[in-house]
């Protein structure tokens, strides 16, 4: 009927193990006597450790680049990061992600992009996001090469059906003789022509 009020627990003092503490309220009205049930509250407290981990990254939004760009690298300023917690939490921690948006970049042309503040995220096996988990620092720079790479081909006709009896294909000519490709390089390289 009061509203909400605060319920704390003091860990002043308290080390690694596991404790039974007594639970704090912030009586509202002081004439009155409060029982909190349950009054008592078991807690475990764990060593926090802290491991290196190799930093990867992962590209956000890559639908909304300009369809004529690609990124083609993503340099981080650190390559390591420390993470903190418990043992048996960090043995969970699979990679940490640095998350580049492309949204962020803004990206309208070739050239090298930074993004600041970049933000990192632990995961565990399953590609499942780990919540309460620090991250020394909690985000990176990252410069990142945008590129268009793109290839002049020809134009290749390719008849489909059957000719209608007594008829033939005399000759097809088309308005354009080449096109010009852009995307990934390994991909373009395998293009010598483009059917029609």
């Amino acid at each position: 009927q009061l509203g909400d009020h605060k319920l704390t627990l003091d860990l002043t003092g308290y080390g690694a193990g596991t404790h039974k503490i007594n639970i704090k309220y912030n009586n509202p009205i002081k004439t009155l006597d409060y029982k909190l049930d349950p009054s008592r509250v078991t807690l475990v407290i764990y060593p926090k450790i802290s491991e290196s981990k190799t930093l990867t990254t992962d590209i956000l939004n890559t639908d909304k680049l300009n369809s004529t760009l690609v990124i083609s690298s993503i340099k981080l300023d650190k390559d390591e990061v420390i993470v903190k917690s418990y043992k048996e939490k960090l043995e969970t921690v699979a990679n940490i992600k640095a998350l580049v948006d492309v949204n962020a970049l803004n990206a309208t042309s070739s050239g090298d992009y930074t993004l600041e503040n970049v933000k990192l995220i632990a995961y565990d096996e399953k590609g499942t996001e780990i919540k309460d988990i620090e991250i020394v620092p909690e985000t990176v720079t990252a410069t990142v090469a945008v590129t268009s790479p793109s290839k002049v081909v020809p134009l290749k006709i390719v008849p489909v059906g059957e000719v209608a009896a007594g008829s033939a294909i005399g000759s097809i000519t088309a308005n354009v003789s080449t096109v010009t490709l852009y995307g990934d390089e390994n991909a373009l390289s395998a293009i010598d022509e483009l059917k029609v």
